[in-house]
């Protein structure tokens, strides 16, 4: 469930990786275009989780491990039948030089970066497994309540702050069936993997 790529692109100085078409776009564009997805099948949204765990657990079983460093929802891309694969992941250093700029650079526009990470890397840390589940922990939370994460605060700087003092997004009941049987399983998964403990994550 990674997005793989095919070939690398060099134009006017820039340079790109090419893959594959995915047809259904992003898990972002899916789950926030809400007039062109008015109802979400609760199974689907399960099975599109699924496949970004499993796709994360691949990267993180390679010698020498991978860190995404960057997971959100629109970095899980979707095929004609709804399959997600991650796109976006790649050497780790270089993961580190991009995690680094975007700290440094923190404002307004890289805001859609910064709300995934967890508060160790907030506060200077390098990227880690653990912060990966965090960051997987956020994209379920995003994915069944269809709200971005910490909307409707002030500033960035509140919400990272609250980032580093254990806030979390509210786990609302709604967005999770009441008559699903895991239910409760599922919203200990999701507080779980955004413990503040980078230890206590799975």
């Amino acid at each position: 469930h990674l997005l793989p790529p095919l070939g690398i692109y060099q134009f006017r100085g820039l340079v790109g990786i090419v893959t594959e078409w995915m047809n259904n776009g992003s898990l972002h564009s899916l789950i926030h275009e809400c007039q062109l997805y008015p109802e979400l099948p609760f199974p689907l949204l399960i099975r599109i989780l699924s496949d970004v765990a499993e796709g994360l657990c691949y990267l993180h079983s390679l010698e020498p491990a991978c860190c995404h460093s960057s997971l959100k929802p629109s970095n899980v891309l979707l095929d004609m039948q709804y399959r997600a694969k991650i796109s976006d992941y790649g050497p780790t250093n270089w993961r580190k030089q991009k995690l680094r700029s975007d700290l440094q650079n923190c404002n307004q526009r890289n805001y859609d970066d910064l709300v995934y990470l967890p508060p160790e890397i907030l506060e200077g840390g390098l990227p880690s497994q653990e912060a990966d589940m965090y960051s997987f922990g956020i994209l379920c939370w995003e994915s069944l309540s269809r709200r971005k994460p910490f909307e409707g605060q002030a500033t960035l700087l509140e919400v990272l702050t609250g980032i580093c003092s254990s806030v979390r997004p509210s786990v609302s009941e709604k967005f999770i069936p009441r008559d699903l049987p895991e239910r409760n399983k599922l919203l200990h998964l999701i507080a779980l993997c955004w413990h503040q403990e980078p230890n206590c994550r799975p």
